[in-house]
């Protein structure tokens, strides 16, 4: 059964919303899938901000922005799907993934998805996963870094608000 245990690990495909994914794992892709996104976001506008002088600056925004709706959207069809492994991980459907949706409930189900420990061993989702070197070091620094984010992210909001009123 081992056995069985390590190759099903080693063939498992991360990006699948079959299986399941312990804290470190859920962390590691989570930061994985939002340091891509950002990256490539930032790529895309700083392209296409060098076409404003040019006669193509409306057509080539527009393209701009279909390919920044792009990425985001594979954005947030991974973070379901890594949202839903890590609820596997924890023997809960992966409909609960659904709550990151709902604005301000979202932060708290991340911070509950990222902190919550799974069940160990076997559960009606499968074994539980092998967590990979890289993917423990990653997930540590962003359980390190990820309240921190959404704090500095509520403050923004909170300054903005004060700003816009005054």
């Amino acid at each position: 059964m081992k056995s069985f245990h390590k190759t099903s690990s080693l063939l498992d495909k991360p990006l699948n919303p079959n299986g399941r994914f312990c804290r470190h794992s859920f962390a590691a892709w989570s930061f994985l899938n939002t340091i891509i996104c950002i990256f490539s976001v930032l790529l895309i506008l700083s392209i296409f901000n060098q076409f404003h002088a040019t006669s193509y600056a409306k057509s080539m925004t527009f393209l701009g922005y279909l390919l920044t709706l792009g990425v985001l959207v594979c954005f947030f069809y991974y973070s379901f799907i890594i949202s839903i492994r890590r609820l596997h991980d924890q023997n809960l459907s992966g409909w609960w993934s659904l709550l990151l949706i709902v604005p301000i409930l979202n932060f708290l189900f991340f911070l509950y998805l990222l902190y919550n420990k799974g069940d160990d061993g076997m559960n009606k989702y499968g074994f539980s996963r092998i967590i990979f070197g890289w993917e423990k070091i990653l997930g540590n620094a962003y359980m390190i870094i990820a309240p921190f984010t959404i704090l500095g992210f509520c403050l923004f909001l909170w300054v903005q608000r004060a700003y816009i009123i005054n």
